[in-house]
């Protein structure tokens, strides 16, 4: 089982946002092969027709997961 506590916040947002993605092709929203996450964020909350608090926070973990990502930030 996952411990929480023994990862660090980059590992957190990782898997965090590989957890959306799961879900989102659980539901046939997977991310394209070309797709970005920056991309891909509008548009799984446009096609979930999320509320404003669910697509901020869709946005707020892809960025971490940018930064995390590819920029290298913890």
């Amino acid at each position: 089982p996952l411990r929480w506590g023994g990862l660090d916040p980059a590992q957190r947002v990782r898997y965090l946002y590989f957890q959306l993605l799961e879900e989102a092709a659980r539901h046939q929203l997977a991310r394209r092969p070309d797709e970005t996450p920056h991309a891909f964020g509008p548009r799984l909350s446009q096609q979930l027709a999320a509320a404003p608090e669910d697509a901020s926070a869709i946005e707020a973990l892809t960025v971490a997961f940018e930064e995390v990502r590819y920029a290298g930030q913890p």
